[in-house]
């Protein structure tokens, strides 16, 4: 049975015609905040890359327009889950992914 490779030509989802999708990426690890955003853009996306969720909020306050954040969920200070609480009031249309490398114990 033959293999299926994956496309290098794959194109991301259009928000809108011709305009790529718009992430605000939050990741407080410099090193997993870089390979993220590097993937993101590579996969066509346009990525807005922060440390932290003050740094997130203060984007979500500007009029920038975000299809979607894509969040980790265990930082420090306000964590992934309180900052997609607020991020859903401020926009309620964006789209929220939550993510995490930590381990449940």
């Amino acid at each position: 049975m033959a293999k299926a490779k994956a496309s290098k030509s794959a194109k991301a989802p259009k928000a809108v015609a011709e305009r790529p999708l718009k992430v605000l990426l939050v990741e407080d690890e410099p090193l997993v905040n870089l390979m993220m955003c590097e993937i993101l853009e590579d996969a066509g996306f346009e990525v807005c890359a922060v440390l932290n969720a003050a740094e997130a909020v203060g984007h979500l306050n500007n009029d920038e327009a975000f299809d979607v954040m894509f969040t980790d969920i265990h930082m420090p200070g306000m964590n992934g889950a309180e900052l997609a609480k607020l991020a859903h009031e401020l926009r309620p249309n964006m789209e929220i992914v939550y993510t995490s490398g930590g381990v449940l114990t």
